[in-house]
């Protein structure tokens, strides 16, 4: 995703096998420094973390992503959009797809109990992911 650093933050043995908890998070500021919470936010990644915990084990893949300043200051301004949405769809959305798919594939994950709303994902078959499960989480 443009040359942007991500991180994969691993928690116990994971392993193809066995399902694994996992979350894809875009990296916000907003959210993730500033403690903002809004329903288009989605969960917040320290509430991620926490979730991961205590499962004992399992993956939060961060995505890093380009934060131009004009950029974080229209959504600042623009009215939060209803949980479930978002801009599902877009080229931006796949590409953010692959790339969590890719990178929890290069860790030998399989299959997957995705932490988040229950949505389609496409493509992830591809790289050898299934989802089994998803897990809602409580907004705190």
């Amino acid at each position: 995703m443009g040359g942007q650093l991500h991180f994969a933050l691993v928690r116990g043995q994971p392993s193809a096998a066995e399902p694994t908890l996992v979350r894809v998070h875009v990296h916000n500021p907003l959210a993730d420094v500033l403690g903002w919470q809004r329903p288009d936010f989605g969960l917040p990644l320290e509430r991620a973390l926490a979730c991961i915990a205590e499962a004992g084990r399992g993956v939060v893949v961060v995505l890093g992503e380009a934060h131009e300043p004009d950029a974080l200051l229209a959504r600042i301004r623009e009215e939060p959009v209803p949980a479930g949405r978002g801009r599902q769809g877009s080229l931006q959305e796949w590409r953010r797809n692959g790339a969590g798919g890719q990178i929890l594939a290069d860790l030998g994950l399989g299959k997957l109990i995705v932490l988040g709303t229950p949505r389609r994902q496409v493509g992830l078959a591809g790289y050898g992911l299934e989802i089994v499960d998803f897990r809602e989480y409580a907004r705190q």
